[in-house]
C-alpha cells in the first residue's frame, strides 16, 4: 500500500499545506550474479514515511497591479532527511530502490508563482 495524504490551511492570503508520503513495507528478492535455478530467499523492506510542509502567501493589490496574482511559497519535501529503506542484496548498486523511494533527503525551495 503506498498513499500520499495532505492536510491543508488557508485563510486570507495565506495558505499552507502538510503532506505524509507513505510507502508499506514490502519483501523483495537478492539478484543473482549469474541465473541460477534455485530461488533466492524474500528481503524485507521497512516502511517508509516522509513529511512535506509548504507555506505560501498571495500577494494581491499591493504590488504591480501585472502581479496582484503573484504567490510566494516556501517548503520542505522530506523534512526529516529520510534515507530510503536499505536492501543492498537487492540493489547492489544503490543499496535502495531508488526509482521507488526518495534519494534524495532533505530538500528545501522557493517559489514564486504569477499570471501575466
Amino acid at each position: 500500500m503506498a498513499g500520499l495524504f495532505t492536510v491543508e490551511w488557508s485563510q486570507g492570503p495565506w495558505d499552507a499545506v502538510l503532506a505524509n508520503n507513505f510507502i508499506d513495507g514490502s519483501r523483495t528478492r537478492a539478484r543473482a550474479a549469474s541465473p541460477s535455478p534455485t530461488r533466492r530467499p524474500a528481503l524485507g523492506v521497512s516502511t517508509y514515511s516522509t513529511f512535506d510542509a509548504r507555506v505560501s502567501y498571495k500577494f494581491g493589490a499591493m504590488v504591480l497591479p501585472r502581479l496582484q496574482e503573484a504567490r510566494l511559497a516556501v517548503g520542505v519535501n522530506n523534512i526529516g532527511d529520510r534515507r530510503p529503506p536499505a536492501a543492498p542484496k537487492a540493489f547492489p548498486d544503490n543499496g535502495a530502490d531508488v526509482s521507488t523511494y526518495n534519494p534524495i533527503g532533505r530538500l528545501w525551495y522557493v517559489q514564486l508563482m504569477t499570471r501575466f
